[in-house]
């Protein structure tokens, strides 16, 4: 969700996990959610608006990687200074990595289900994996619904994990 609640608050999902996966590390940084590639053609014209407006401050447009080739992600980066683009497919691809399940499941006492694991993600690095996040909440015994176990999932994305280095080096360099 691009617009704030009526308090002002973001959101969008994919911001409050960013947000929290980062808030150690980079607290000076926010995440905003634009609302994906409706935006795209007045982005360029607002960033170099804000950038002047706001001095010191870097601003960054980052994407999702999607169905991009290696070749399109760096065109796309090489665009400008500004530009960001994950190297796996999106945010899920990151965040059902079997080190941050792991992790999470041994904070439950719990154990990955690594067969339901295996059937639902066979590549997480492009897979689309909205259409099997129910198996994969499945495979770590988590009763709740998938936004929360996104979000519970953020935790365990920590500076430790390579994880959370290769989502680093998306981003902040």
């Amino acid at each position: 969700k691009p617009e704030p609640s009526d308090s002002g608050e973001e959101q969008g999902l994919d911001a409050l996990i960013y947000n929290k996966i980062f808030e150690a590390e980079f607290h000076d940084a926010l995440f905003i959610s634009s609302g994906g590639d409706d935006v795209i053609g007045n982005l360029s014209l607002a960033l170099a608006i804000l950038t002047k407006a706001f001095k010191g401050v870097s601003i960054l447009q980052l994407k999702d990687r999607d169905v991009k080739t290696e070749d399109e992600r760096n065109q796309f980066i090489a665009e400008s200074t500004y530009k960001r683009m994950l190297k796996r497919r999106e945010i899920e691809n990151y965040l059902f990595d079997s080190e941050v399940l792991t992790l999470y499941c041994s904070s439950t006492n719990a154990t990955l289900d690594e067969t339901k694991y295996n059937e639902a993600v066979t590549d997480i690095q492009l897979q689309d994996l909205k259409p099997v996040q129910q198996k994969v909440k499945e495979s770590c015994s988590f009763n709740g619904n998938v936004s929360d176990f996104k979000l519970k999932l953020s935790e365990f994305v920590t500076a430790e994990t390579e994880t959370y280095k290769e989502f680093k080096g998306c981003i902040f360099t």
